[in-house]
Formats: structure tokens, sequence, C-alpha cells
């Protein structure tokens, strides 16, 4: 061949890859052409968009170097971030670093969904003007509601919420006139009594008949002890897993009355710092006659040292209640210390609040303690001083598999704090399978690498409990760096988890 016809050769030669791949439907593995691909490098700068061709491939061919993520578009799909699972936003991050290609990508799209209905009202006449809300279950504490759409009744009472990634929804409605009571599909008055609706990719559900039921109010009364008598102050109910709140204002004399559905609820104060949060169950019957009294509490000055200098005033600490995990944090930081008012009667585990740091152990009223947990169950310590350190610990590792479709997050769980819930921290792996996490206090704890992680669905301990043949139990010790390889928790086992621990 003559020199010149080589030279025309290269010049028309296609330009390769940086970032490639190809979409395709989730169910039917066919290609999804002209979907929009956009490669998102960081903030404040703009995305490039392709289009995919016939065969549902796309190719970006010049890429500055740097770190991108892939998000795609299409009508009649959920929009997709490669690597995330459906409605996430933290997907796989892809490292362009010039001349070097990265490996073939493929993105499967879901359908998107739907949820509508029609609301009656108790007479069985459609409700117009009526609010509803679709909710999810998470994790908060306990298995609790979190609202992920609004809709309104038209006239004819139809409702509908667009859009939905499959899984298991809940709707409620609450009519914009009358009494204030909230319906759960299908006729329930309570967030933990509802009838969850499953949703598949693609599902049009558009059949739901709710009626407004009525109900006969279950009664609550009682009065505050006269120690806790404000001079304004009033009562809250709020249903367990609910959103809804009933409360009534409390007269100077201390009583206080409210009626609300049936059902269980926490009750607390408006305006009375010392009463203690309480757990109602109207469920069968009324409460009457219920007497709150104080809950004792203690101001704490709490002095601190960092590896035997005074801690510097930057520094965070904190008070976890053992049994509830509930965390208190300092009110002020004072002269080599912190101040606590007003914290409740319990046991604590003193944390501290910062990276880079961890309580070594604490000296009680001179005497030294080989952990950070104080006893505050009947009275307070005239001196707490917090001895912290440095000399934290760490781990870096890998994944036993990195090719993985969703990204893929490593959860540690802390083994010493973890009582009621599944306490500790996450980093994401990058996409060669890599990760590591600093600052860790020395102790037991256990690793999971979990794919397509929620985290809004994390922290209940059954389910750290159902997958934790798959995790990784380790000892620190102080200072130490240590170096592990996770098996990956795969998005099914992910979602049997799950169903293993109540979601």
């Amino acid at each position: 061949m003559k020199p010149a016809l080589l030279l025309l050769c290269a010049l028309t030669a296609p330009a390769a890859c940086l970032v490639e791949g190809r979409v395709l439907d989730a169910e039917t593995g066919k290609p999804l052409p002209k979907t929009q691909v956009f490669a998102k490098p960081g903030p404040l700068k703009l995305s490039i968009l392709h289009l995919t061709d016939d065969s549902g491939a796309f190719c970006f061919e010049r890429l500055d170097a740097g770190a991108y993520q892939l998000a795609f578009h299409r009508t009649g799909y959920l929009d997709s971030l490669y690597g995330a699972r459906p409605g996430a936003d933290q997907g796989i991050v892809l490292v362009v670093d010039g001349p070097a290609a990265v490996p073939p990508v493929t993105v499967k799209m879901l359908r998107s969904a739907e949820i509508g209905g029609t609301l009656l009202e108790a007479g069985g006449e459609p409700l117009e003007g009526a609010s509803l809300q679709l909710l999810r279950k998470v994790w908060d504490g306990g298995w609790n509601s979190d609202v992920v759409g609004d809709a309104t009744t038209d006239d004819r009472g139809v409702f509908r919420f667009g859009r939905l990634a499959p899984g298991n929804y809940y709707v409620c409605a609450v009519p914009s006139q009358g009494p204030g009571m909230t319906t759960y599909y299908s006729r329930s008055f309570t967030f933990a009594r509802a009838t969850p609706i499953a949703v598949k990719p693609g599902d049009s559900i558009d059949n739901l008949a709710m009626t407004l039921n009525p109900w006969m109010p279950r009664h609550l009364s009682g009065r505050l002890a006269e120690a806790l008598r404000p001079e304004s102050a009033s009562i809250i109910l709020q249903p367990m897993g609910g959103r809804t709140h009933y409360a009534a204002e409390i007269p100077p004399d201390g009583s206080f009355s409210v009626d609300a559905p049936p059902g269980k609820y926490r009750l607390r104060f408006r305006g009375v710092p010392a009463a203690p949060p309480l757990e109602i169950d109207l469920t069968d019957g009324d409460i009457t006659g219920l007497v709150v009294e104080p809950q004792r509490a203690f101001d704490l000055a709490i002095s601190a040292t960092l590896d035997g200098q005074p801690a510097p005033g930057q520094l965070a600490l904190m008070v976890r209640e053992v049994e509830s995990g509930a965390v208190l944090t300092a009110h002020e930081h004072l002269n080599q210390g912190f101040r606590f008012p007003a914290v409740p009667a319990g046991l604590y585990r003193i944390e501290a609040g910062d990276q880079g740091a961890y309580v070594k152990n604490l000296i009680v009223d001179g005497k030294p303690r080989r952990d950070s947990l104080l006893d505050l169950r009947s009275a307070a310590p005239a001196s707490i001083e917090v001895v912290m350190s440095r000399d934290v610990a760490r781990v870096t590792g890998r994944l036993e598999n990195s090719q993985t479709s969703l990204a893929v997050t490593v959860v540690r769980v802390d083994q010493e704090k973890s009582r009621t819930e599944a306490l500790g921290g996450t980093t994401p792996a990058d996409h060669t399978g890599q990760f590591k996490m600093d600052s860790l206090a020395p102790g037991r704890y256990r690793f999971f690498a979990i794919e397509g992680l929620d985290p809004d669905l994390w922290g209940s301990p059954e389910l750290a409990a159902a997958l934790a043949a798959k995790s990784v139990a380790v000892e620190l010790r102080a200072g130490e760096s240590r170096q592990l390889t996770l098996p990956v928790i795969s998005a099914e086992e992910w979602t049997v988890g799950l169903r293993k621990s109540g979601m």
C-alpha cells in the first residue's frame, strides 16, 4: 500500500471510546435506542450528552481526565445512574485518566410504574380535594414511614402517583376538611396495620378503592405532677411510624385530655423539658388518670484531655444513651471541658464526635475506669474526666468480586455500641473494588460489603444478623492498620435479608 493511502486510513479511523457501553431494557434485554446518556463530571461543570444508537450503544470519545457518573434518561423509564439502585443518587464513579479507556459498561433500565385509584367518603361518595401521601417503610430506630409522594383527589375522587421504582408502598389519606383523621390503605388507622402495595417494573395499578373510615375516638387523659406545671404547655400524640400529630393545650392546673384514633403512640410534652417521653397504647381502649412524674435529670460538667493535653476547643464530645441510642451533644464548650445540661437518668456511653480521636476511658470521681460507660441511673458523680487519644486504627481492603452491576458500600458495625441499632459508618468501594476507613476507635467491629445498599433501610439489628454470614468480624487495637478482603452481599441477598428482618 502506498504511504499516502496509509495516511488517509489513519485520518478516517474512528476515535477510541474513553467510556462506552450499552443500554438495555432490564426485563426483556432488548436494546434501547435514542436513550439520553449524560457523562456528569464534578460540581460546577457541564454534563456531556450522547444518544444511544439502534443497538443501544453509546461512546464518549473525548473526555477530560477526571471522575464521572453516567446518567440515563428515556421516556417511560426510570431515570438511572450507572451502578445505583432504582431511584438512588449514588452510583459507581468512573475515573477517566487521559487516554486510558474504562471497561465497557452495561446499563439495564426499568420501566416506571404508577399507583392510582379512587378515594371515597364513608357513605360511598367520591371525595374531592383530599390530600394523599405515598409512603415507604424506612428504619428510624424502628420500622417507620417516610413520605415519597403527594397527591390530591380531583372532582371524581381520583388520585395518581407516577414514576415509581419497584418496591412496596403504602397510601394514606387525610381529608382537607372535617376531623383530622388519617386512613391507610386499606381501611387502617395506623401505619403498622396498613396494607403494602407491591409494585413491579412497568406496573399500572389504577384500581385502588380507598374509603375514609368513620372512627370512634380513643380518649387519653391525666395530669402533670405539680413540679412539672409550666405557664404554657401542650400534649402531643404521634402515631408509631406515622406522621400525623394529635395535640391539645394543657391548662395551668396541669390536666390534659386528647382524642385520637385507635393505635400506638409516642406521648411527649412541649414546654415541659423534665417530662419523660412515654409510649401509649390506645388500640383497645381509653387511658384515663395517667399521672406524669418528673424525669430525673443531671447537669454534667465534663473535663477532657487529648493525648495528655487539655482538649482543644474545636473538639466535639457527645453522650449516647445505651438502650435507646439517643445522642446528646455538649451545650457549650467550657475551659478544658464541656457542659451537658438536664441529662435524663440512665446509662450512657461517652463518645468523641470528631473523626481522628476516640475516648480511651473515663476518670470518675478520681477513679480510672476501663471503659467509656457513665452510670447516671441513680446519681451523678462529682467529677468526670474523659481521656481521649488520636492513636486511631485504620482499615483498607478490597472486594472478593468487584464485577457488580450496582455500587457496593462497605458498612461497619461497632459491636460494643450496637444494642438497639446497628451503629457504625459507611464508605463506598471504588470501581476497582478498593475501599478504606480511617479514624476508627479500637474495638470489635463487623464489616459488610453490600451491593445496592439503601441507607434508609439500614440499622435494624435483625437485618445485620440476617447478613452476618457474609460479613467479616475484626478486633482492632490502637494505632493498628488492617487489610481486609470482603465477600459481596448481592442485591438479591440484601432483599432477602430485609424480608427476614421485617421490612
